[in-house]
Parts: C-alpha cells; structure tokens; sequence
C-alpha cells in the first residue's frame, strides 16, 4: 500500500472511531490544590434505543477525596458508598477523616437516547501529592444492561475524552 493510501486509511479510522472518544467528561478540567472543587459529570447517552437509568462514577483511590456531597438532581437520586482509610486524612477544624466515598451512584432519568445530562458534586480538598485524578464510570440502560466500563486510558482535559477514564488536572 503506498504512503498516501495508509495515510487516507488512518484519518478514515480516526474519523469512524471518533464516536467512542465522546463518552464522559469531568468539568472543570483544572483546580487548584487544596481546595474543595464543583464538579460536573456530563453524560452522553450514545444510545438510540435505550434511555440511562443509573450512572455510577468510581472515585480514586490512590488519591482519597475527604469530602464529597452529590448535588441535587431533578429526576434523580444520588448515593454514596464509602470505604475506610488505611491511615487517616487531616479533616476540617482540626479533626481527623477515617472513612471516604469510593463510589457514587446516581438513579432515575432517564438520559433520553442520544441525549446528554450534567451530575454535580463538590468534593475535596484537592490532593497535593498529583497532578491529575482519574475516575471510573459505568452506564446501565433502561433495559437493565450495563455499558461497557470506561476503563481505557483516555484523560479529560475539560471536554470529552478518549476512551473512558475521566482525568481532572489540578493547577499548582
């Protein structure tokens, strides 16, 4: 095959698999250090014969969140699980965190087909030790079939990403 042809070949790819590079992002793409960040979720609904019934986002556990509160969501309940610390974290007003959410799970909708939906949380401080914070996330339809998990090596820079991880870089 001659170089052009290869070329045409690669952008004509790159161009078929550009819909599954536009699955989760995490907004903003960027926080400072230490604080206590507004996130949004936005969730796409790629499909067209099924609407999302339930989201769930994974949070880091290399990099615990002290605190994280879901925002209300019309339509929605949002709950967390949450997992004990091997060492505790400093808390607010002197005290100590034993226990932080490793999962959020959010239910109701539905995310119409091909339709998109924004899930807030506040959570925080920010850690110091990283520049960036990955999250897992998992889709299941109306159907009761779950997505397949976006757990692919794509990282969010404050719009879509590749593959499947969210990514959240923090400023120093």
């Amino acid at each position: 095959m001659s170089r052009k042809g290869l070329i045409a070949m690669v952008g004509s790819l790159l161009i078929l698999a550009a819909p599954a590079y536009a699955h989760l992002a995490v907004i903003p793409a960027e926080a400072a250090r230490g604080t206590v960040a507004d996130l949004s979720f936005r969730v796409p609904n790629e499909r067209d014969d099924a609407g999302t019934t339930k989201v769930e986002v994974f949070l880091p556990r290399d990099h615990p969140l002290a605190v994280v509160e879901v925002k209300p969501k019309d339509g929605w309940t949002g709950s967390v699980e949450k997992a004990p610390l091997a060492a505790p974290l400093p808390g607010g007003r002197g005290g100590t965190v034993t226990e932080v959410v490793t999962k959020i799970t959010w239910e109701g909708g539905p995310i119409s087909p091909k339709g998109t939906e924004l899930f807030g949380v506040s959570a925080g401080p920010l850690p110091s030790d990283t520049d960036r914070l990955f999250f897992k996330a998992t889709q299941t339809y109306a159907s009761g079939e779950v997505g397949t998990p976006w757990v692919l090596g794509g990282i969010a820079i404050g719009g879509l990403i590749a593959g499947g991880w969210l990514g959240l870089r923090r400023r120093r």
